[in-house]
């Protein structure tokens, strides 16, 4: 039997790493494998449209009423015993899944999405694609989700080997695990790179100067992505070197506790050039401005950011933790000098001067990267290896 109907769940529409993920594989499967395919959106977001752009959508929080239920329900899983969840607080859940019998597979995306694994038939293979370590595991609420997590789903989908390790220290069953690496819209990401005179005028509209170097990080503005170990890494720079350096940090919103945190930060260290570009549809165009791209994050399973950096040729530095490493390492020897040790800021701070001062190992570093990228990152080509994986699984029935 080939793969012919799937029910993907996201745990949200938004602009980021996973949802995007989704819509990649999505994409691929209804142009090149004829997929029907329909989408659960657990809360709304900005990528409704383009899942709706795919196949049927549901969405179980879009309106403001709808949100606010939805976290009353949340609230209730997580205080309420086990039958009150299940009877009255899944209700509206419930009725987005009618009609889950005509499906050949369900692909949970992310841990966040696990909250649907209460409420699927163990009558059709379940699939999760994790995307995150172990933080975000160990956080998951309420705490009968994890044992759900672990027990339910057929196969997991690991974004790196570093998550592989993570569930198999979590007490996941390493025989039904399969390691496939985030994927990205190559032609997509090269597409939008944008003309010179652009560049040009993105730099003067930061009051960048035409000759500056540009160090660039990403993300949302929580602990997990580290844009504080961002701006510790700006204060390092600036004192190791006397190069025209500047920082830019890509995404987050100027809201709520975490843009406190970091504002007064920005204004404790001084005269630093970092600029803050928060959230943006085009975010390709500027990245198209990076020299050097730093992931900061204090725990990323293998994000799609530092995919698209490297499809534009930039060189990488980062923690050794998450996938990202592995990366690096199996690009080449230059792009593995991007690895330093987890949270050495003033390490990291040295391989960023390193690959600025050597224009010829950045170059070399960001050809390594690019080329590694196109090979084996490609939506089209990792897309088809991740169909062949979800159709065997179909066709074997894989018992729990």
């Amino acid at each position: 039997m080939t793969l012919r109907r799937v029910l993907a769940v996201t745990h949200e529409a938004s602009r980021t790493g996973a949802p995007i993920a989704l819509l990649h594989f999505l994409r691929w499967l209804v142009s090149q494998r004829g997929v029907h395919v329909e989408t659960l959106i657990l809360r709304d977001g900005p990528l409704r449209s383009e899942f709706q752009a795919i196949g049927p959508t549901r969405t179980v929080g879009r309106t403001a009423l709808g949100r606010f239920l939805w976290a009353v329900e949340r609230g209730l899983a997580m205080i309420g015993p086990h039958w009150l969840w299940r009877g009255v607080a899944g209700m509206r859940l419930r009725t987005r899944l009618l009609g889950i019998n005509k499906f050949d597979l369900i692909y949970v995306n992310s841990i966040g999405s696990a909250e649907v694994l209460p409420y699927l038939t163990s009558e059709i293979p379940i699939v999760c694609h994790i995307h995150e370590l172990t933080v975000g595991f160990r956080t998951l609420k309420p705490d009968s989700l994890r044992t759900q997590l672990a027990n339910a789903p057929n196969l997991w989908i690991a974004a790196s080997v570093a998550v592989r390790n993570a569930l198999v220290a979590e007490g996941f069953s390493p025989d039904r695990i399969v390691v496939h690496y985030e994927m990205i819209d190559v032609a997509r990401v090269i597409k939008a790179m944008p003309e010179a005179a652009l560049l040009a005028r993105m730099k003067e509209e930061l009051g960048i100067p035409p000759t500056a170097d540009i160090v660039m990080g990403s993300g949302t503005f929580e602990w997990r992505k580290g844009v504080d170990l961002f701006a510790q890494l700006a204060s390092e720079i600036r004192r190791l070197s006397n190069r025209e350096i500047h920082f830019v940090w890509i995404g987050g919103k100027k809201e709520g506790v975490d843009w406190v945190r970091l504002s007064s930060d920005l204004e404790r260290i001084g005269q630093i050039p970092l600029h803050l570009v928060t959230e943006t549809h085009d975010p390709y165009s500027w990245y198209a401005l990076a020299d050097v791209f730093a992931l900061t994050s204090r725990e990323d399973p293998f994000p799609l950011v530092v995919l698209e950096h490297a499809a534009m040729g930039h060189a990488v530095v980062t923690y050794q933790n998450g996938g990202i490493p592995e990366l690096l390492t199996a690009a080449g020897d230059a792009s593995g000098l991007g690895v330093v040790d987890y949270l050495d800021v003033g390490e990291m701070a040295r391989r960023v001067i390193a690959f600025l001062e050597a224009r010829e190992l950045r170059d070399s570093a960001g050809e390594q990267l690019r080329d590694h990228v196109f090979r084996f990152h490609d939506s089209s080509s990792a897309s088809s290896t991740l169909f062949d994986q979800l159709n065997t699984l179909v066709n074997s029935r894989i018992l729990r």
